[in-house]
């Protein structure tokens, strides 16, 4: 009999994960040759091995025994591997996801995401090893209360490091660029390197294998996903009564008066502008690039698109930089300044604080990188900036989690007062030539 024997799910989790399990693991026991490349992938060691069903069980483990955190889309996240006999090497290890139900939409997470990266496979092939894209998908039926997601696991240590002595265990560890930030001195240098990799893996998902072009998009239309339900969810009602609805110009914080960022949105959701749209991974934030033997890869493809702005990928992370992760200890003067610091035209602040140094050079490398993915004559106010503020409120929604809270407002503040001095008045002047 099959053995999947854990505590730590609920009854539905459990049914979906066995049924699941057991669809997969048909796969990579069959003798059917379209399978080969599957088994090659997950459970190498069966080739050429005859195992039984009944001598298979699934090991499962939750994210937070390996150093790793739940994330926010709302899936259950476990790491899980097959194994059979002692002298047989178990699988590689997996990501599952277990996608429940949404009470207020009938989207499949696990499955959308698996569609999506399998829409976009022929772009990522052209850095096959930048990316843990899924592997298997089975979708929600009558025994099978959740669809299950089944991707690879990059571990931060070699997997086979302790197979000699310990029988069908592998050695697992997660290690990402969260972490690094998250330390108590941000490791600059490894985080840059990272970067690096990342975007060199990411640039030609971006130019789309060279067809990224300029599309006319409406960025209310374009950044919807990226405001979280702004306009109904309690989290935005909650801000608006901090800085007024949306009809109000003027907002006070810290003491001073700001335009408010809710009636700035207003404005610049209806814009229409030519962007520069390829494909994307579209959730980008430090949690989602991970290490494998100190290298890089890039997971989770619950928002990738083949064809969106691609400053997406671009203003996340920096956002993430910039206030996500910035520890609460630097001080507000220091912070100001960051948050001042906007435009692309304009050279990064003195700071004092090492850790927001190295925040500095961070944002840096970001644009750098930005640069070389856009065409030489973007408006960057429009196509980054913009963007930044529509990604920046949206993160509000999971501002109780940041560490700096004063960053977090600041950044949104600051931005919210750039796009209305100096994006605003554009566009309204365009509007009334029109």
């Amino acid at each position: 009999m099959f053995n999947l024997n854990i505590e730590l799910l609920d009854e539905d989790s459990e049914r979906s994960l066995r049924s699941s399990s057991l669809c997969l693991l048909e796969k990579l026991l069959s003798k059917d040759s379209q399978h080969d490349p599957l088994r090659c992938k997950i459970w190498p060691s069966l080739t050429g091995n005859k195992i039984k069903l009944e001598d298979c069980a699934l090991r499962v483990l939750p994210l937070n025994r390996l150093g790793g955190e739940e994330g926010k889309s709302g899936t259950s996240v476990f790491v899980a591997y097959f194994f059979a006999t002692d002298k047989l090497w178990p699988s590689l290890p997996l990501i599952v996801k277990l996608g429940r139900p949404s009470p207020d939409s009938n989207r499949d997470k696990c499955k959308q995401e698996f569609e999506d990266a399998q829409s976009l496979h022929h772009l990522f092939c052209h850095s096959p090893s930048g990316f843990a894209v899924p592997l298997h998908c089975d979708e929600r039926n009558q025994d099978r209360p959740y669809s299950v997601l089944w991707s690879p696991f990059a571990s931060a240590d070699g997997v086979w490091g302790d197979i000699d002595t310990n029988a069908n265990r592998l050695k697992l560890r997660i290690e990402d660029v969260w972490k690094l930030l998250k330390e108590n001195e941000c490791e600059t240098e490894r985080v840059t390197k990272a970067m690096q990799s990342a975007f060199e893996f990411l640039w030609p998902l971006h130019q789309r294998g060279g067809t990224a072009k300029r599309k006319r998009r409406r960025f209310d239309d374009e950044y919807e996903p990226q405001l979280r339900k702004i306009d109904s969810a309690d989290w935005a009602k909650k801000w608006r009564t901090c800085w007024g609805s949306d009809e109000e110009s003027r907002a006070r914080d810290f003491g001073e008066e700001w335009e408010n960022p809710f009636h700035v949105l207003a404005k610049t959701r209806s814009i229409e502008a030519e962007l520069f749209c390829g494909g994307i991974h579209g959730d980008l934030h430090p949690k989602n690039i991970v290490f494998s033997r100190d290298t890089p890869t890039i997971i989770d493809f619950g928002w990738a698109k083949g064809d969106a702005h691609i400053a997406k990928d671009f203003v996340l992370f920096e956002c993430n930089v910039r206030f996500v992760t910035l520890p609460a200890s630097v001080s507000y003067h220091e912070v100001d300044a960051f948050s001042s610091w906007i435009s692309f035209d304009e050279e990064a602040p003195k700071v004092t604080c090492p850790d927001l140094r190295g925040r500095l050079e961070l944002v840096s490398l970001l644009r750098a990188k930005a640069r070389r993915a856009f065409p030489d004559d973007t408006n960057w106010d429009l196509e980054y900036v913009v963007p930044m503020f529509m990604v920046a409120i949206g993160l509000l929604k999971h501002s109780n989690d940041f560490s700096s809270q004063v960053s977090a407002r600041r950044h949104v503040l600051r931005l919210a007062q750039y796009v209305a001095e100096r994006v605003l008045p554009k566009y309204e002047t365009k509007q009334a030539t029109a």
